[in-house]
């Protein structure tokens, strides 16, 4: 049976939205400002937030990589991060509380940052045909944030771009559970755009096990999904030792396990929640595989 979020098997429904997503983005910024290109760009996700004027008409060029590889162009970041510089409202949220540029995106990457980052990018395109698919038609370019500290974020300003640390000590295993935890967050984003997936009020504080305190529903909601896919990725590999060392880690950080901590996460949102029937469906897959892992 396919699946709407999660699974072995896609509805085509999924890549076909995200496909007529794109292209309906790409269509209204050339009809708004008469540029943009014959291909999709994720900085025009941004524009409703910005004016005409300041749009960096610069950055719809498609930097010079992979899909779904590392940008590692000094010239391309430096434009990046001078145009965020000023636009806390490009990161989630503004990323309250924390220190706006930690929250842009590095001019430099070394080489073993790169080394690092291919060889985890291969290890999720390896790992699950589906998760393959996913990751090369959702996921356009990551850009490196700075820093040590393990972070990253993905929002629908800039749909098809992953934001994400690359510490020297990571290691690729980690790299991919990373990369394929900001994928989940892409896919929800998909769907956010035809359906509000909550009815009760998505600001309303609901438990996240993520960040381990009240955050607003809609955040709780797409904490479950990233952990989910984080799940279904090392479930996908269950004979590479070093991805469940990885996944069990990656669980410890949590509440005990990704699978715990996946199960914690949708008690939360039924006890605080109602869903529209999409909500519901794409809730019942993240049951459904956090019940097929606890029967095992």
């Amino acid at each position: 049976m396919s699946r709407l979020l999660i699974g072995h098997e896609l509805n085509e429904e999924l890549f076909s939205l995200n496909a007529r997503l794109k292209a309906a983005t790409r269509q209204g910024i050339q009809a708004t400002l008469s540029y943009g290109g014959e291909f999709y760009s994720p900085w025009a996700s941004a524009y409703p937030l910005l004016d005409a004027s300041s749009f960096p008409q610069h950055l719809l060029r498609q930097p010079f990589v992979e899909p779904g590889g590392l940008v590692d162009d000094a010239e391309y970041l430096r434009q990046v991060r001078a145009f965020m510089e000023d636009k806390p409202e490009l990161t989630v949220n503004g990323i309250v509380g924390q220190k706006h540029e930690e929250w842009i995106p590095d001019t430099i990457v070394s080489p073993g940052q790169k080394q690092v980052f291919r060889e985890g990018r291969r290890l999720l395109l390896k790992s699950n045909p589906t998760l393959c698919r996913l990751y090369l038609e959702f996921i356009d370019f990551v850009l490196p944030l700075p820093g040590e500290r393990s972070r990253g974020y993905s929002g629908d300003h800039s749909r098809g771009i992953i934001f994400r640390s690359i510490p020297a000590q990571a290691n690729p295993y980690e790299i991919a559970i990373d990369l394929v935890h900001e994928l989940g967050h892409h896919v929800l984003d998909v769907w956010q755009s035809v359906d509000p997936i909550l009815l009760s009020d998505p600001a309303q504080p609901v438990y996240s096990e993520i960040r381990k305190t009240l955050r607003p529903a809609i955040q709780t909601y797409h904490a479950a999904v990233a952990i989910a896919y984080m799940h279904f990725f090392v479930e996908s590999m269950p004979y590479d030792p070093a991805c469940q060392e990885a996944g069990r880690l990656r669980g410890l950080s949590y509440r005990g396990s990704l699978v715990e901590s996946l199960q914690m996460s949708i008690d939360s949102l039924r006890r605080d929640c109602e869903f529209t029937p999409l909500g519901e469906k794409l809730l019942q897959e993240m049951e459904d595989l956090a019940q097929v892992r606890a029967l095992s």
